[in-house]
């Protein structure tokens, strides 16, 4: 909005009162250094002032900022995006944290047993001292698992507690997610979608159009401008002058008065400023190219990552399975051997 504003008239309100060798010019600004004293005048006026053209430097200017507008909307967009990742992270990371703690105490609690069921049998002399010792080693190390379960949960909660913006230790009781595993789709039009939906790079091409156009206003400031200028004013004339010192050349008096005007300035040589702007616009230009390059490049090895990581997670979700079965059938073969007498 500041930059389209000079394609409208700008109107300003001016009071201006001088004396002595100072004097109002007719654009209503003050002019000094004359020879001789002027009188007093006292003036207010409205002056407007309108850009005819500009030859485009304007214009691109504002598609520019419209561009960087648009990127930073794309911004907000991966903003979003990240903090909604942050937080199903966190919130999963909270559900595991939350299993491990159950898992633990379970453990504990079955240690404990065992334990007292060892020392009872070491009373009855069933069982050697060693068996007892063994248990409750194995007791202690089950109770500091679960401390440290407990408090990696305390760490989680924090974590989601952050990604949430919210401050303090609050914990919640999670609902538990049912996961399903479902086809990963083509890695080709996975790739072709990220490259088409993602906001930082659809910001990033944003910026580039935005240094295009920057180029294009550098390269406008070649062909100069055209302006035109209005006053409108009123003017008291408040001293008399006798210069022989008994006539009177000037009585004083009041006027109001108007001018118009057009003025075109175009540069002929400005010691390579306009070149060197030129030159600057065109090598941001470049940066960002080669940001959205990156970007793009990025994203590819980011959709390649994660499609490769979740067919390994899928696999490891069918070997995990079948480890869960065969640690369940061990672990009853273990009981009975134990109950039977067979085992420790």
């Amino acid at each position: 909005r500041q930059i389209e504003s000079a394609n409208y008239p700008q109107i300003t309100g001016l009071y201006s009162n001088s004396a002595g060798n100072t004097r109002v010019l007719a654009n209503l600004n003050i002019s000094g250094s004359l020879p001789k004293p002027t009188n007093y005048l006292t003036t207010p006026g409205i002056r407007a002032d309108f850009l005819i053209t500009d030859f485009g430097h304007t214009a691109h200017r504002i598609l520019s900022q419209k561009s960087v507008a648009a990127s930073a909307e794309k911004a907000v967009l991966t903003s979003k995006a990240l903090t909604i990742l942050t937080v199903e992270q966190a919130y999963l990371n909270c559900l595991k944290q939350q299993r491990l703690v159950e898992i633990s105490r379970e453990v504990m609690n079955e240690r404990d047993l065992i334990r007292r069921q060892t020392e009872a049998f070491y009373r009855r002399q069933l069982r050697s001292k060693l068996d007892l010792d063994f248990a409750s080693v194995e007791f202690n190390r089950a109770e500091v698992v679960l401390i440290k379960a407990q408090n990696d949960l305390a760490v989680a909660f924090a974590a989601l507690n952050t990604a949430m913006g919210f401050q303090g230790q609050e914990n919640y009781v999670l609902e538990p997610i049912v996961f399903s595993v479902t086809p990963a789709a083509d890695p080709e039009s996975l790739v072709h979608e990220a490259l088409n939906q993602r906001p930082e790079l659809l910001g990033s091409k944003d910026r580039v159009q935005a240094a295009e156009e920057a180029l294009k206003a550098a390269k406008a400031l070649r062909f100069g401008s055209v302006n035109s200028i209005g006053t409108l004013a009123y003017t008291w004339w408040g001293r008399e002058e006798r210069p022989s010192g008994k006539d009177i050349s000037n009585p004083g008096a009041n006027l109001g008065w108007y001018g118009v005007g057009v003025a075109s300035s175009f540069p002929l040589y400005t010691g390579g400023r306009i070149e060197g702007r030129i030159e600057e616009a065109d090598a941001r230009k470049g940066d960002t190219q080669a940001t959205t390059r990156a970007i793009a490049n990025d994203i590819v090895l980011q959709v390649a990552q994660a499609y490769f990581s979740r067919l390994t997670a899928e696999q490891q979700i069918k070997v995990a399975t079948e480890k869960v079965a065969h640690a369940r059938e061990a672990l009853t073969l273990a009981r009975e051997r134990y109950k039977a007498g067979l085992g420790s």
